[in-house]
């Protein structure tokens, strides 16, 4: 079943929605940024932050952002940041209609043909 993303007015709200977005707290002038919220979706949240694991070192995009983050604030907040910002990749994808920009067609491609080769083997099997 696939959601509409168009029912969140923007990608901040869908981050916010998954408890992914930093807690925030105002004071007179000053406003202090913490940790995330988790109030939202736990299995999303989830979700999330493995697929940023694995995202953090075989996407070209992703991995140059992971280390430079992780070199200024560890480990465990550089993976939630990559987190949050492949959700809003994937808000802005699915709300344009879109390809990710960060597609690799030729891993693309090989993975279509395992595919493909899979399918045909196993309607043989039958």
């Amino acid at each position: 079943m696939l959601c509409d993303v168009t029912r969140f007015p923007s990608s901040k709200k869908l981050v916010r929605y998954a408890g992914l977005a930093p807690g925030t707290r105002h004071s007179a002038d000053k406003t202090v940024h913490g940790h995330i919220v988790k109030e939202g979706n736990k299995r999303i949240r989830w979700i999330l932050v493995e697929a940023a694991q694995h995202a953090s070192r075989h996407d070209p995009r992703l991995r140059g952002f992971y280390l430079r983050l992780m070199k200024r604030r560890g480990y465990q907040q550089a993976i939630v940041a990559v987190a949050s910002k492949m959700l809003v990749s994937m808000y802005h994808v699915l709300s344009k209609n879109e390809a990710y920009p960060g597609e690799r067609s030729e891993l693309l491609e090989r993975k279509l043909e395992g595919l493909e080769w899979k399918a045909t083997h196993s309607l043989q099997a039958i």
